[in-house]
Formats: structure tokens, C-alpha cells, sequence
């Protein structure tokens, strides 16, 4: 019984003895006299179908942590790969940058996710406006 190809119909046959001998509420050698079967049998049989269900449970368990980790792995790759914009607004005309007064000034962009972005205030305009259009 333990090695060989599971017989559907005998493990059928048996799941049915072993549920009417569970409700039965007798022991198993009264439940064997009572009905002509080995006792021997029936102890086997509740061991093999025991294990059965155990590894069913375990492959189970096995596949729902396998497909957990799948979701959770795909959640971590999105959260790398996943980009978040903010919008920025802006006139759509740009105006000439005046000359700083001093080397430390800069123009600081910030977004609500709390990226700073830091830039010389005497940029040029098509470097702030391709700042700007990245954040967009």
C-alpha cells in the first residue's frame, strides 16, 4: 500500500470504511468483529490515509507560501522599477535667470515624495526648463 500506485477506487473504499467506523463511536476491533474486517486492515489503512492527507496538507502550505513569495517578489521588482512623477507647474514662457549675488544661491526643487533636486542659480533656462520637463 505505501509504495505502489494509489488505487482511487480502494482509497475511496477505505475513506468511506474509516468514516463510518469514526462515526460509529466503537473501537476499531469492536467495528472489525462487527463487520468481518482485519483489524490489522483497518489500522493500516487509517495510518496510509493518515499520511495522505498530512502530505496533501504540506503541498498545500508548500504551494500558498510559493505563490506568496511570487506576489511579494513581483511587489518588491515593481517598487523598484515603479516610477512616481509629480507635477510641476511652470508659465510657458521662461524668463531670463538674473545673475546671482552670490556663488552659494540656488534653486532648490522639491517634491512631495522628498526628492531635492539643487541647482546653481545662474543656470541657464534650457537646463531648468529640462529639469522641469523630467519632473513632469
Amino acid at each position: 500500500m505505501s509504495n505502489s500506485k494509489r488505487d482511487l477506487e480502494k482509497e475511496k473504499h477505505w475513506r468511506e470504511v474509516l468514516s463510518s467506523w469514526r462515526a460509529s463511536g466503537v473501537s476499531k476491533a469492536r467495528f472489525c468483529r462487527e463487520r468481518g474486517l482485519k483489524l490489522s486492515t483497518l489500522c493500516s489503512w487509517v495510518s496510509v490515509i493518515e499520511s495522505r492527507d498530512a502530505e496533501q496538507r504540506n503541498e498545500s502550505v508548500r504551494a500558498a507560501r510559493k505563490r506568496r513569495l511570487e506576489i511579494e517578489t513581483n511587489e518588491k521588482k515593481e517598487k523598484k522599477t515603479s516610477v512616481e512623477f509629480v507635477e510641476a507647474k511652470c508659465s510657458n514662457r521662461l524668463q531670463r535667470l538674473e545673475a546671482p549675488q552670490a556663488e552659494t544661491e540656488r534653486i532648490e526643487i522639491s517634491t512631495q515624495q522628498g526628492l531635492l533636486i539643487k541647482l546653481p542659480a545662474a543656470s541657464n533656462s534650457a537646463l531648468l526648463f529640462a529639469v522641469l520637463q523630467a519632473l513632469r
